[in-house]
């Protein structure tokens, strides 16, 4: 991913076997995150790392695209957004049995895509997958740690 000069990048390992030692590696900082195996304890904790005024989550097992955070502040969000919701799109199935039933359900019915959480209905949400978050709405949900 591109970066402007006032971005910074912060990866947060989950894993049991990460390394408690918070580093810097060619301009990306890593720390670990291993109090609780969970991508939501991870981002919290990834988020109280930096104080930009936005947060773009993207998940592992995401590829994203080399301008992903010039598409999301091209054009510039409004004053009032909170919350920028980016697409997801899923691989084809694995063939054969390199996949379980479930994950094959999950790619076929799109259950990452961002349009089957972000409808119009009292409990759409944003795929943390691919989002970005103005951090003082992030902050008053109280997901900082």
């Amino acid at each position: 991913m591109r970066l402007a000069d006032d971005d910074s990048l912060t990866v947060v390992d989950n894993t049991p076997a990460a390394r408690s030692i918070e580093r810097t590696v060619d301009g990306v900082h890593v720390i670990a995150a291993t109090e609780r195996q969970s991508s939501y304890f991870a981002r919290n904790v990834g988020a109280g790392t930096q104080g930009a005024e936005w947060i773009v989550f993207i998940d592992a097992d995401v590829e994203p695209a080399p301008d992903l955070v010039e598409r999301y502040f091209e054009p510039a969000p409004r004053s009032g957004s909170g919350l920028l919701a980016g697409a997801i799109i899923d691989g084809p199935p694995l063939d054969g049995d390199d996949q379980s039933i479930t994950a094959r359900y999950a790619i076929l019915r799109g259950a990452m895509v961002q349009d089957n959480t972000m409808g119009d209905h009292r409990w759409s949400y944003a795929q943390t997958a691919n989002c970005a978050v103005r951090r003082v709405i992030f902050e008053r949900a109280g997901r900082l740690p």
